[in-house]
């Protein structure tokens, strides 16, 4: 009897979506090629500094202390000016 088993060594993170409510992240592998990729759920992701890298590089921010993530092209920061009543 032969098991074939193939070691996944997470090596970055390429593409989101938002899928019924919850995040996931397309996952890359370490030594195997794109067919081997998987979306993962964002709670399943062990290494966050994968999720961090990931929006570095989409030129994208991560806030770790909410557990939020912002992209700044998309998720522009806004000001309402509210008027003083006297």
């Amino acid at each position: 009897m032969t098991t074939d088993f193939i070691d996944k060594i997470p090596e970055k993170i390429v593409n989101e979506k938002m899928k019924k409510g919850k995040k996931y992240f397309l996952m890359t592998y370490k030594g195997l090629d794109s067919s081997h990729d998987t979306w993962i759920e964002e709670s399943q992701v062990h290494d966050k500094q994968l999720i961090q890298e990931y929006y570095r590089k989409s030129k994208g921010s991560y806030n770790d202390e909410f557990g939020d993530y912002y992209v700044r092209h998309k998720h522009q920061p806004f000001v309402i000016e509210i008027p003083k009543l006297n």
